[in-house]
């Protein structure tokens, strides 16, 4: 089977959350050892080194990319001509926003519906594209994955996306990323920050 993966979000100079998740899952899904096909969508040229080739995959040729033009419009009208012309038999979203055109089944990943709860963190046309293409996304693909089971909460209650049409898959990390312990850094951190004794450290965008 020929898998499309939209990678455009892989390739950006710089990587917010979606991005890494993006890049990661679609590193973790290059690395299976099945006989399917991979095609990966761009928008920007990807650096030479950012999916490299097992060497199961050189040998079969098991993985391609594909540079779309133009870049106004990506998704919808340059990944919607591509997926016209040479249609793969699955395509995979990994950020919310399906092509207008798609002519197999989808699998979109919707990571949260943050612009609904806290309206006043996006501009105003951005919280109109991020509404129109999740709506879109919610309705039109085959199935959706959701971060967590407030965004899955939040689909069926804003969009009225049937429970069964959602899944939920948590996202994983990088094990390499490994803190540096110091024996009195927990007490030297809450000490510069007058933390509490009980605190929630949240680290995002």
């Amino acid at each position: 089977m020929i898998i499309g993966i939209d990678a455009s979000r892989t390739a950006v100079a710089r990587r917010t959350g979606t991005e890494a998740y993006s890049l990661e899952l679609t590193r973790a899904l290059l690395d299976l050892q099945t006989d399917h096909q991979w095609r990966l969508y761009f928008r920007d040229e990807p650096p030479p080194d950012l999916f490299e080739k097992p060497a199961f995959l050189k040998k079969a040729g098991f993985y391609e990319t594909r540079l779309i033009t133009p870049r106004k419009l990506w998704t919808h009208i340059g990944l919607s001509r591509e997926l016209m012309r040479t249609p793969p038999q699955r395509l995979f979203v990994p950020a919310h926003v399906l092509p207008a055109y798609h002519p197999c089944p989808s699998i979109v990943t919707i990571h949260d519906l943050g612009y609904i709860h806290f309206p006043q963190s996006h501009p105003f046309k951005q919280r109109l594209y991020l509404d129109l293409s999740t709506r879109f996304s919610a309705k039109f693909a085959t199935h959706l994955l959701a971060d967590s089971e407030a965004t899955r909460h939040d689909l069926i209650s804003f969009y009225n996306t049937p429970a069964e049409k959602i899944t939920v898959v948590y996202p994983g990390y990088d094990e390499s990323l490994k803190p540096v312990r110091h024996p009195n850094q927990k007490a030297i951190v809450a000490d510069k920050y007058k933390l509490p004794q009980k605190f929630l450290l949240h680290v995002g965008t």
